[in-house]
């Protein structure tokens, strides 16, 4: 792998998010984004007087799908010129991308930034080559590329015209109208570097200002530090926008108004150092929610910013930091790992109360009614691996929401009408388990496993249709089983001691090679709900570590590398080409 791989597909996967942030915009016209998955992650950070053990505490778990490229493996960099830091990053990265130094620790979850905007473009009748901007008449520019495509029959060569307007690349035509998209990621080329610089921060101020550059151009970010700092920030490469305009749909491409006025200055975006309350936490939640009594409004900042709406995960860790006023590192461990489903608390008095209301009426000649709600009546709410109750439940859940999506706006607060819906699921998911499984009160391990090689490994975690800090995504299978493809795919507690100590999981393992014994050495943490410690210290590292592997350094081979890099881009000019107007075939 050369060096301009790694900035290529550091720039690529911004890109992808960068286009994530647009979803809205792109589904009204009915383009598919690339991305169409999920993307979240927890992240809190405890300031040491709110720490049993004294030192600040950082808690992180990021949601992503198990696959390339989205892989995380964790990886311990030092260097002669001081760098020392841990964490995990994606495959190819030669840079933490949330971790821990001996001296601070952050973290990044997605948020609700804006960085992504549809241009709709007027076609000119007469010539499908222009289109208009103001009272003029632009020309589309026009290029086609050759891209290698890998199919089921190898490697084959596909030609594509790309189309660009003065705002960026054509996604589609359609009659009269191109749309074309623009993002302030487009401009992104070092995300690598600004990741180095924080792993190079030994304090705030150097966080902040590696930071600030905004090379990553969305997420939330959390920090905690030795000296008893914690800070959260809402990362956005913000257009300057006017406000006019509703920015999450199409916006009118002919006229100057939504052209863009610069980028929103880091220090304009929402921000906070050192609460009062001693703690900062966003599972994918608003700013305003990063900790009781924050001063953050959403009127104070510009509409077009991107702020979100509120979530059970959200909930839940705040109910959970606000009543707990001492954290202890085996408290932020379990928790980290938390697998309460807060809608179970919320759903199970309209299911037991629809019941108890309504039981003498209910055809239930084997008691499976019956059992079904003493199941959910003992259950703790928690999805864990030897839970009874929460198979039961999310089979309820799927039904009952898919019915609630039905109703009239004035039918969804009729109490009368919800307690029907929940018997009519309940009938339904109890009919479905006694025919798939032969009961209704099934344990979450014999349907819920994560798979890797040959082996599978029963997991808590969240069945499809419902919410816990602990996520799993998974795809129901035709056995009732579940196939398990993302969610967890990072968990890392770290007391910032001296020296600092961390406890970290992956899903499967820290190696892709099936020989490997770390190909499958943490999936066992799954099934126990469990964290593995992690060392930093020289004489720790070296009394835990079962093999070292010497790679010499190429010195000269990487400059002369870099220099080729340099001189490529010095000589490489690509000329737009102005393509027949008749080449241009808009789509139906």
């Amino acid at each position: 792998m050369r060096g301009v791989d790694v900035v290529a597909a550091s720039r690529w996967m911004v890109l992808l998010f960068a286009e994530a942030s647009g979803r809205s915009e792109l589904v009204s016209k009915g383009i598919t984004p690339t991305l169409d998955e999920h993307f979240a992650s927890n992240q809190i950070v405890i300031g040491p007087e709110r720490a049993l053990e004294g030192s600040g505490l950082s808690i992180a778990d990021l949601h992503l799908p198990w696959r390339n490229p989205f892989r995380l493996y964790e990886a311990h960099l030092k260097s002669r010129e001081g760098m020392d830091v841990s964490g995990a990053t994606f495959f190819g990265w030669p840079v933490i991308v949330v971790g821990h130094t001996d001296r601070i620790a952050w973290s990044f979850t997605s948020n609700d930034a804006d960085i992504f905007d549809l241009y709709e473009e007027k076609l000119d009748p007469a010539n499908p080559r222009r289109y208009l901007f103001e009272r003029e008449k632009l020309r589309l520019s026009s290029r086609r590329e050759r891209v290698r495509v890998r199919t089921e029959f190898g490697v084959e060569e596909v030609e594509r015209e790309l189309q660009y307007s003065h705002h960026g690349p054509v996604y589609k035509v359609v009659d009269q109208w191109a749309y074309a998209a623009r993002t302030s990621a487009d401009d992104v080329t070092d995300v690598i570097d600004q990741l180095y610089q924080v792993n190079r921060a030994t304090d705030l101020r150097l966080f902040r200002a590696a930071l600030s550059r905004l090379q990553i151009p969305l997420f939330n970010a959390t920090y905690a530090d030795v000296d008893g700092n914690i800070y959260y920030v809402f990362l956005s490469r913000t257009p300057i926008r006017a406000e006019k305009f509703d920015w999450r749909n199409p916006v009118p491409g002919w006229s100057k108004e939504t052209d863009w006025g610069g980028i929103l200055p880091f220090s304009q975006l929402p921000q906070v150092v050192n609460p009062d309350r001693g703690f900062l936490q966003n599972c994918n939640t608003p700013p305003d929610a990063v900790t009781p009594t924050v001063s953050l409004e959403r009127s104070g900042f510009p509409s077009y910013l991107g702020w979100g709406s509120m979530n059970d995960r959200g909930r839940r860790t705040l109910t959970w930091l606000s009543s707990t006023p001492v954290v202890s590192v085996e408290q932020a461990i379990d928790f980290a790992r938390d697998e309460y489903l807060l809608s179970a608390e919320e759903l199970k008095a309209l299911i037991l109360r629809a019941y108890n209301g309504n039981w003498q009426e209910l055809y239930d000649p084997e008691s499976l009614l019956a059992t079904a709600i003493s199941t959910l009546r003992d259950w703790d709410n928690h999805a864990s691996v030897d839970s009874r109750g929460a198979l039961l439940f999310a089979t309820w859940k799927a039904r009952y929401d898919d019915l609630y999506a039905q109703l009239a706006a004035e039918q969804r607060t009729d109490l009368n009408v919800l307690e029907r819906l929940a018997l009519e699921a309940l009938q339904g998911s109890v009919a479905y388990l006694r025919s798939t499984f032969g009961r209704v009160d099934v344990r979450l391990r014999e349907v819920h496993r994560v798979v890797r090689g040959d082996r599978s490994y029963p997991v808590g975690g969240t069945p499809p249709g419902t919410v816990a800090l602990h996520q799993m995504w998974s795809t129901l299978r035709p056995d009732g089983a579940f196939e398990i493809w993302g969610g967890s795919a990072y968990t890392s507690v770290i007391s910032l001691s001296s020296p600092p100590a961390a406890w970290t999981a992956l899903p499967f393992g820290n190696s892709e090679d099936p020989g490997s014994p770390h190909y499958a050495d943490q999936a066992e943490l799954q099934t126990g709900n469990r964290l593995k410690q992690t060392w930093m210290a020289d004489e720790d590292v070296l009394a835990n570590v079962t093999n070292i592997r010497t790679v010499p350094y190429r010195g000269e081979a990487l400059e002369l590398e870099r220099l080729r890099a340099w001189w490529s881009h010095r000589r490489q000019i690509v000329p737009e080409v102005q393509l027949p107007d008749s080449s241009i075939v808009p789509e139906p």
